[in-house]
């Protein structure tokens, strides 16, 4: 036995030597099984730092297959998307790894899939816009440049070419009471 609580076997051409040992996962009371059924062996999930992934850092539940409830097993996420089965937003954009991969096809470890400088849980949840198109009305500007702009990111006529960024909403321009000079005052 070795760290991974499973009974080892040497390998056909080692002579004994523990360096060419390999795990016999054939054993009935090995720690190899996988109660939950997410591909990660209860022995890994309990102790990770025997398991070669740098997502998994902590412990996750033997006996449930998707640790974070998020919507993808343990072992999806540690082998097939690289998320971390203890953190239901491995990229925290506000969208679950789950959603990200059955729902929207995004990416679940990079919160701006576009790259358009919306997360993508602002576009999904907020601004109703595709966060796997940079510019999801076609007008040639991104959706992150139309937010900046105060212009609808879902509308190809509103678009930031005469609009100016952050500018003020109520803005008054008048002269001083003694006609001495302007007063210019407002608030973005």
């Amino acid at each position: 036995y070795d760290l991974d609580q499973c009974p080892d076997t040497p390998s056909s051409n080692s002579n004994y030597q523990s360096s060419s040992l390999v795990t016999d996962i054939s054993s009935p009371n090995c720690g190899c099984a996988d109660s939950d059924g997410d591909s990660i062996f209860d022995s890994y999930e309990l102790f990770p730092s025997n398991y070669s992934s740098a997502v998994q850092s902590a412990a996750t539940d033997p006996y449930d297959s998707d640790s974070d409830d998020d919507g993808l097993s343990d072992g999806v996420e540690v082998n097939t998307h690289n998320t971390d089965p203890n953190d239901s937003d491995s990229d925290d954009d506000g969208l679950s790894d789950g959603d990200e991969v059955n729902t929207h096809n995004t990416n679940p470890t990079v919160a701006d899939t576009d790259s358009d400088g919306l997360s993508d849980g602002d576009e999904v949840n907020i601004h109703q816009t595709d966060p796997n198109d940079n510019d999801s009305d076609d007008d040639t500007y991104s959706d992150g440049d139309e937010v900046n702009y105060n212009t609808n990111p879902n509308d190809p006529s509103d678009s930031p070419e005469n609009s100016v960024p952050n500018a003020p909403t109520n803005l008054y321009i008048g002269f001083s009471s003694d006609f001495s000079g302007f007063i210019i005052s407002g608030s973005v």
